[in-house]
């Protein structure tokens, strides 16, 4: 009778009258991975995610996320306001504008999922920028904390800026074309 029923299910499935199964976590990975000439990040992303897909239970219910994204986007902006008191000290400002960025990416992840972010984040159009904001992020706070380079982490409070506003810029159509008018205009170049 098992077989019965088995012998039915895949029918089913050949006719496109039952869903497929969906794939294990090694097929997707070797998916991934054979793709790997074309994209590198799909792979680091792939194994940054093996953790959810290993452990099921680790996936937030839609309500957590929720919370936890609008925690995290309050953080953030609590952090970024919390900058502008400490414009007069430009390394403390640093610290706090650059921990309020990282809030601010880090809810994205809760909302989107790390995985779809990642994904996003990494697509040939935001890659340049997410590098250099990630950089300029890590640079800022190098300069600040390390360094202590108060010419330096105004720098890289200036990079991670535009980096940040041209990051944004990518995820709404024509506004980068936009940004790049404006600046033509204003700028002499």
């Amino acid at each position: 009778m098992e077989t019965l029923g088995a012998g039915l299910a895949s029918a089913k499935s050949m006719l496109g009258m039952a869903p497929a199964r969906p794939p294990t976590l090694f097929e997707e990975l070797d998916s991934a991975t054979s793709l790997s000439w074309k994209n590198p990040w799909a792979v680091a992303c792939n194994m940054l995610v093996l953790k959810y897909t290993l452990c099921p239970s680790s996936v937030a219910a839609t309500e957590q996320r929720i919370v936890a994204f609008a925690v995290c986007l309050a953080f953030g902006i609590g952090f970024c306001f919390l900058s502008t008191w400490f414009l007069v000290i430009p390394r403390t400002f640093a610290k706090f504008y650059t921990v309020g960025s990282l809030f601010l990416i880090g809810s994205t992840f809760f909302l989107m999922g790390p995985w779809k972010q990642l994904q996003s984040m990494f697509q040939p159009a935001r890659y340049m920028s997410t590098l250099i904001y990630f950089g300029a992020m890590g640079g800022t706070l190098y300069a600040a904390l390390s360094l202590h380079n108060t010419g330096l982490t105004l720098i890289m409070v200036i990079v991670q800026f535009g980096a940040a506003l041209w990051y944004g810029a990518s995820y709404v159509p024509f506004c980068q074309q936009f940004l790049m008018g404006t600046a033509r205009t204003v700028l002499p170049l």
